[in-house]
This record gives C-alpha cells, structure tokens and sequence, in this order.
C-alpha cells in the first residue's frame, strides 16, 4: 500500500516551473527526542513528505536497521552495519514515539515547489530500489547527516548555518553533552573506545550528525540563492507529538565512584602488604584480568573494526591484550620466587601515556587517571616490596 502511496507523489514536479505548478508537497525535517537506550540517547532525524493534494502523509527514515541479518552482532562490532531508508505513516511514526514518550519537533522547510520535488525525487530514488542500504557511521554517515545532505542537493543555491557560538566544539564534547549526565556508563564506554580523531575541532556541517544539533542549527539557518537573495531555511516550528519526557534516573554508581572505590580498595591491600612485607599477588592479577580484557576489546577494534575514531585510540598503549599473555608467566615466577618483568613494561607503558596526557594528545575519560593511578601503586609497590625483601 505504501508503495501505491510513492507512486501516487507527482514525479515531474521538477521539470516545471514555479508559475505551472501548484504547490502541493509540505516537507519537514523531524527531531525525535533522545531515548533510555543507547542508541537512542542522541535522538533520531527522519523526512516527513505531505502531499496535501491526495492527503498523503509519509515519513522517510534513513534510522532502518535489519537485526537479523546474519553475523548481525559481528558487523555491527567490526562497524559494517548497514542501514537502509523506510516509509512509513506519520500517524504510524508519531504514534510510536507517543508511546515512549519522546516528543518530536517539526521544522516546516522553506522550499519552492522545484526544490520539493527534487528532494522527495531523491527520497523515492532510494526508497525504491530494493535492498537498498548505506554504511552507517555514527559521526559521518547516519540519520541525521542523510537527511540534511538530501535537503542540500535540493536547494536551488546555498544554505548557511549559523556561525559557532560556544567556540571550539569537537565529537566529544556533543557526545558527552547527551550521555554525561543522562547515562554516564555510555559516557564511560565511548570515552574508553574512541581516540584522538573525535578531539579535533569540527565546523557547523559536521555538527549535524547530532540530531538535535542539526535541530538547532537549522532554526537560524538561511539559503542564499544564485540571484543573492535570502530566504530562511524554516518557516515554521512546531511540537508534531509533545509529551512530558521522562528522564530515566542512571544507575547510582557511576564509573568515577567505583574507580575510587577500586582506588581505596588498592590503597588499603597495599597498606597491608607494607604491615606484612609482603606482596598480595591476587590483587595484581586481578588488574591484570581487568586490564588486558578490556585491552582486547580496544586492541580488536583499533585493528578490525571500521567504525570511526577507533584507530586511534592511545589507550592501546597499555590497555591491550599483553596482560592476559603474561598473567600466566607472572603466577608462575611468583610461586617460584622469581624476579617479575611484567611491572618494569607496564611502568614503560604507563610513561608513554602521561606523555600522551602531557603533549595532550587526546582527551581520556577521568576514570582512566584513577585506573591508571591504581597500576602506579601496584608498580611502586612491587619494586619497593622487592627491594626490602632481596
């Protein structure tokens, strides 16, 4: 039925001018707001296309992922996750946010008729073909950025953007505006796994790849034609479904309080070990555990993994697999009373980092400092404890 929808939207809209055809197609750039889940925290972007004359209603979503196509959680971890473009009804579409409570805002776009059926010709040129997909990039290609490019090629000149208010804005810091306080563990993970390329500053354009700053941004947005007029690129801002968001409380401890709580925990085995002389070997392979686990994770996705950022991530430097490599000959030259190597490399590892920090090469999340802090006294005490002990 969808299908007899598209095929019932004028198709030659944009081989007539202005003055010969009538204007029946209202086109609007909508911002979902963000949900509890992870991928959801950032929002969603999708086309709302009405074609007043027939009294169709439809709404483009480039936001369609197939979850059960096979190796699903392999792809998505390598980043080869493709998404594609679905149709639906704005009363299905609104309908379905309604229900979980996120309000949607509609930005009724400024466009001449010509520009209209460009864009919605587009729209259907992706929409039709079967099996169509694109290669999602949560910072370059997603959603939002989709949309916004759609909205671009169509326009009969150029649009502006407003100019940066808040100065330097970087991946990041957007990032951490919609996770920090809302879901700080999300804040943690992204932190953990992205490298220095989302510290870079990023002009106006790149900003879009947030829904909600792509919201904002076209609010003040302007389109310069080939004449130089200007005309604004929305004409109108409304509440398409309003509700009372509800903001899902975090989990209570946060990934600092269990950093210190982990902080206090070494500090209070290493007091003992001062008392007894003697090194708590236990609490060491533990870290080492920790540490080259989450290694693998970074290590598999700097090397493998095609999602952005992930490649140059300087955490590599000491959270990596190594660990996990020598747990083993580090339980077996302590039961045998043998000099332990493992400490010198990670104190050689961890001075490559606060060099990293010191040049500031990329920004690590504030968890890390405490981690890090953790090993330092691991490593102190293993040399101090050796030495008393010899």
């Amino acid at each position: 039925m969808l299908l007899g929808c598209l095929l019932s939207f004028p198709k030659t809209l944009s081989a007539q001018t202005d003055n010969e055809v009538t204007d029946t197609l209202r086109m609007s750039l909508l911002t979902c707001a963000p949900g509890d889940i992870s991928y959801e925290l950032f929002g969603h972007t999708a086309l709302r296309v009405e074609n007043l004359k027939i009294g169709q209603d439809l709404v483009f979503n480039y936001g369609i992922i197939d979850f059960d196509r096979p190796n699903f959680v392999l792809r998505f971890i390598l980043g080869e996750t493709d998404y594609s473009i679905g149709v639906t009804y704005f009363s299905s579409f609104a309908n379905s946010y309604q229900r979980h409570g996120r309000y949607v805002i509609e930005q009724v776009l400024n466009l001449k008729p010509t520009e209209k059926a460009k864009l919605l010709e587009a729209l259907m040129a992706d929409a039709m073909i079967p099996g169509w997909t694109y290669r999602y990039n949560i910072l370059y290609d997603n959603c939002a950025t989709r949309a916004v490019q759609q909205i671009r090629k169509a326009v009969d000149g150029q649009i502006v953007l407003p100019k940066i208010e808040n100065g330097r804005r970087t991946f990041r810091d957007i990032l951490h505006e919609f996770t920090s306080e809302v879901s700080p563990w999300n804040r943690f993970g992204n932190d953990l796994l992205l490298g220095s390329e989302v510290d870079q500053p990023i002009d106006v354009w790149k900003q879009t790849f947030s829904p909600i700053y792509a919201e904002r941004l076209f609010d003040a947005a302007y389109i310069v034609e080939p004449n130089g007029t200007r005309r604004a690129l929305v004409a109108k801002k409304e509440m398409a479904v309003q509700v009372i968001t509800d903001v899902a409380e975090p989990f209570f401890i946060t990934p600092m309080m269990a950093a210190v709580l982990l902080l206090v925990l070494t500090l209070g085995v290493s007091v003992w070990e001062l008392s007894k002389k003697r090194m708590l070997h236990g609490i060491d392979y533990f870290w080492m555990t920790v540490q080259g686990t989450a290694g693998c994770i970074i290590a598999f996705l700097f090397f493998f993994s095609v999602h952005p950022a992930v490649d140059t991530n300087w955490l590599i430097v000491w959270l990596n697999p190594l660990p996990l490599v020598f747990l083993p000959i580090k339980v077996w030259r302590d039961r045998k009373h043998r000099k332990d190597y493992y400490y010198p490399a990670l104190a050689v590892a961890l001075a490559v980092f606060f060099v990293a920090v010191l040049f500031n090469v990329q920004d690590f999340p504030r968890e890390i400092y405490v981690v890090a802090l953790i090993l330092l006294i691991r490593i102190i005490m293993s040399f101090y404890l050796e030495r008393k002990t010899r």
